[in-house]
C-alpha cells in the first residue's frame, strides 16, 4: 500500500488506475464492496486500485468530539 498526503505526493507517472473516493472509517460491508468492485474493474482494465480518503477525516475538523476512531489499515508505518 502506498500513502501520499496531498496531490504534489502523487507520482506524475502514475499508471492507468480505477479510483474510489471516500471516507473509509472502516471497512464495514459497503465499504468492501466499494472496495472489491473498484479492485475487480481494475484487472478487468489491466490498471491499479487507488482508494483516496481524507485525513483527518472531515468530521474531527467540524465536530472533533464526534470523530470516529481511526482505522489500523490507514495507520501510517
Amino acid at each position: 500500500m502506498h500513502q501520499w498526503s496531498g496531490l504534489e505526493a502523487i507520482p506524475s507517472d502514475l499508471a492507468k488506475s480505477v479510483v474510489t473516493l471516500g471516507n473509509f472509517d472502516g471497512v464495514h460491508r459497503g465499504h468492501q464492496a466499494v472496495l472489491e468492485t473498484v479492485t475487480s474493474l481494475a484487472k478487468e482494465h489491466g490498471a491499479q486500485a487507488i482508494a483516496v480518503t481524507f485525513d483527518p477525516h472531515p468530521v474531527a475538523v467540524l465536530h472533533p468530539e464526534r470523530a470516529p476512531k481511526r482505522s489500523p489499515a490507514w495507520s501510517t508505518a
